[in-house]
């Protein structure tokens, strides 16, 4: 009985461990908080995500001249190899897509496009809490 505790413990342990090592697991470099560069105006957005696998969601904010303009929220998916698309829909019912990849640990590197818009190059930078 005792060895059996022991393997089942033991079992967990590691399957933790590699969960938080693999880039699709809780560890996923995509979780977190991320917020565009500011802007002189405080104009941006920012956003919180979590993982399950490869899957991705999130809430977040957009402003405009440091007042809160809309809410949204975010769905997509991330990849091992650090490229990602999310799905964007703010609480206006507008969307946008983000399609990019990680820089470093810290920096989302991407292409973001308004439904209708052309795209444009945007950048996120990790939030440390």
């Amino acid at each position: 009985m005792h060895n059996r505790v022991l393997r089942h413990l033991s079992a967990v342990a590691w399957l933790s461990l590699a969960a938080c090592a693999s880039p699709s697991g809780p560890g996923s470099p995509l979780a977190g908080s991320w917020r565009t560069a500011p802007l002189p105006s405080g104009g941006g957005i920012d956003l919180s995500l979590v993982t399950a696998g490869q899957a991705v969601r999130g809430t977040g904010h957009q402003y405009n001249l440091q007042y809160l303009a809309d809410t949204l929220t975010v769905i997509g998916r991330g990849q091992a190899d650090g490229n990602f698309r999310l799905t964007v829909t703010f609480g206006s019912g507008a969307t946008a897509t983000y399609n990019g990849k990680f820089v470093g640990r810290d920096q989302l590197d991407g292409t973001w496009t308004d439904a209708g818009q052309a795209p444009r190059a945007l950048l996120f930078y990790r939030q440390i809490q």
